[in-house]
């Protein structure tokens, strides 16, 4: 959506209800998915202990959901909003508005269901505290966490952390309050750099009076390249009439272009007051007219869900996984509890033969894999040799044409530099292109191959599975090729790139132009090595762990599917025996339990299916 549109469009009137209702929305897919690991630990731990397998499998999938966090990082000069803005997130008033500034300590603010306050030191001791309001956590903060009650941070905290019973915090969103900038505490500007290389993404919130200010386009210049997503919010929009408004967006937008931005970022034009009153009154037309609910949907909707819609289907699929796991394990025991034990004995040793096969297939795939594994990081050596001599040769080239091209001595140092600060840069995005397009088709295609294998071991047992124990055939859930990332960290910070003029000592002065050109190539040609080696380095290390994670990331894949598989077939068939030997009523009982744990089973496979369905996973 342009950005104009976001703050022009007309406030559509919403239906009457909660506002709670409307940004709790329906479950999240989290929920969902939590609600199903929750529902399936609980069937198998009324069946009896021999599931604790499987009970585990899906305990460690609840603390994989559990720990998915999207952090937002709320930025903005002294009194622009930032307090009132994330209140209105909260639905209550629980950070102190910024009538003094904040002191120079993060605040992060997460989900719990009871309201509490962490403190945490800079020696590492941390201190906690229980609130039973919001009014007394906020007067609680104003004696920990502003300049007023602890100037320049005199009591040492390093971070503080509210928990809090707030839906959108429900969500897996962390929201994160920064000191302000600009304020008269420079302290407070520099932990706020420091700390957005740990966000997923930040709201830069600006105001209308005046837009923007020249200490927040300074202070953009510095994070534009810290934070994966920048997002801005031009706040007090309901003190303007909609001409001032159109004039201080365009502005806005002229600034960000003139210095650096694309002109397309989002920009959500809001009125953070408003938004918090419409929560503390429960008004939904409110809530829609200060902008805050466009604003809420995309922080929680679109950006919170993308960064987590890969764990969320990686969950879910690991989930149907151990579901197809248990339902084969109950259709094996209910078969098998209606054979005779000497019919189950032979038709184990059958089943143990294909077993111990696919095991020994196993080892071999994974021979294969380790060698596969050690020629992609030597291929990766080679062309990181390769590069190294050609950027070389390549930033000789541009330092010696440069210095020719100087017209003057005192012009050689300026321009070289100059060139070399605009070449280098593209150099090495050029080669990171080269080299990662390389290491991805070799690893993509290998590990391509090597899931084939590794199906076909999957798909063996469950066959062979099936028509030992004349069971039916569930194929094997396709195993993921996890492919190399790009991650040009190195790229999104020119001070990495930039060579720094020295200034000219007197006795460079005193040497003739020839000998001073000579100096300063020298030196030139010193520091070109050192970044080169740097940046060659920078690369190597990027592209080195990405091609150990796609491979560590599929054997570990593979080997969970497989163990959970074998695990299960072998369980079962170690219970049915057991059962086996005991009286025939308890046989009859046996089977009626099994069959009504399968039904509750399915129950959850249904639900699985049905978020898979919504979620389009």
């Amino acid at each position: 959506m342009d950005t104009t549109q976001n703050c022009d469009n007309d406030r559509k009137d919403q239906a009457s209800g909660s506002i709670v209702t409307v940004i709790g929305g329906r479950p999240s897919v989290k929920m969902r998915l939590e609600e199903a690991l929750l529902l399936a630990s609980g069937i198998l731990r009324k069946m009896d202990a021999g599931w604790k397998g499987e009970i585990e499998r899906l305990e460690q999938l609840q603390k994989r959901l559990g720990e998915s966090r999207f952090h937002l990082a709320v930025l903005g000069q002294f009194k622009r909003g930032k307090s009132t803005l994330l209140n209105a997130l909260l639905g209550e008033d629980v950070l102190p508005s910024a009538v003094i500034p904040l002191t120079a300590v993060p605040t992060l603010i997460v989900y719990g269901e009871t309201r509490r306050v962490q403190l945490v030191f800079r020696d590492g001791n941390s201190q906690s505290f229980c609130f039973e309001s919001a009014d007394k956590i906020r007067a609680f903060l104003r004696e920990k966490a502003t300049e007023e009650g602890n100037p320049v941070n005199r009591l040492g905290l390093d971070s503080i952390t509210i928990q809090y019973p707030s839906p959108v915090l429900s969500k897996g969103v962390v929201l994160i309050d920064t000191p302000g900038i600009g304020s008269t505490y420079e302290h407070n500007t520099k932990t706020t750099v420091d700390f957005l290389s740990r966000c997923d993404a930040a709201v830069f919130l600006v105001s209308a009076d005046p837009p923007i200010t020249q200490t927040e386009v300074d202070f953009l210049r510095k994070v534009g390249s810290v934070v994966p997503t920048l997002f801005f919010a031009l706040n007090k929009t309901d003190y303007l009439l909609p001409d001032e408004l159109g004039m201080a967006l365009s502005f806005l937008k002229q600034v960000l272009v003139k210095y650096g931005f694309s002109g397309s970022e989002r920009i959500f034009c809001v009125s953070a007051r408003s938004g918090l009153l419409a929560r503390q009154r429960d008004d939904l037309t409110l809530w829609a007219e200060s902008g805050m609910a466009e604003f809420y949907d995309y922080l929680v909707n679109f950006l919170a869900s993308e960064k987590n819609r890969a764990l969320y289907r990686s969950v879910l699929k690991r989930t149907e996984n151990v579901m197809a796991d248990i339902s084969l394990r109950l259709e094996l025991m209910r078969k098998a509890l209606e054979m005779p034990l000497e019919d189950i004995d032979k038709r184990l040793a059958m089943l143990e033969t294909k077993l111990v096969e696919a095991e020994q297939q196993r080892q071999i795939t994974g021979d294969l894999i380790r060698g596969e594994h050690r020629r992609a990081i030597e291929l990766l050596e080679a062309l990181v040799s390769d590069l190294n001599r050609k950027v070389v040769a390549q930033v000789t080239g541009i330092l010696e044409e440069a210095m020719d091209s100087a017209q003057s001595s005192q012009e050689v140092e300026r321009v070289a530099r100059c060139r070399l600060n605009e070449s280098i840069p593209e150099i090495f995005n050029n080669a990171l292109i080269s080299i990662s397009s390389a290491i991805r088709g070799r690893v993509e295609s290998v590990l391509s191959t090597q899931r084939e294998a590794g199906m076909a071991i999957l798909d063996s047992v469950r066959r062979a599975t099936a028509e030992v124990f004349n069971i039916s055939y569930v194929p094997p859930e396709a195993l993921e090729v996890f492919g190399i990332k790009e991650e040009p960290f190195w790229i999104t910070d020119n001070a990495r790139f930039t060579l720094n003029p020295l200034p000219v000592g007197w006795a460079d002065r005193l040497l003739s132009k020839q000998a001073r050109i000579a100096r300063v190539k020298r030196r030139l040609t010193e520091e070109v090595e050192t970044v080169i080696a740097r940046n060659v380095e920078n690369l190597r290390f990027a592209m080195l762990q990405s091609i150990d994670t796609s491979f560590n990331r599929f054997v570990l894949t593979f080997n969970e599917q497989l163990d959970g598989t074998l695990l299960v077939i072998r369980d079962a068939i170690r219970e049915i025996r057991s059962k086996k030997t005991a009286a025939n009523q308890v046989v009859k009982e046996e089977v009626s339990r099994v069959d009504n744990f399968a039904v509750e089973i399915r129950k959850v496979s249904d639900l699985l299916e049905r978020l898979k369905s919504d979620y389009g996973g």
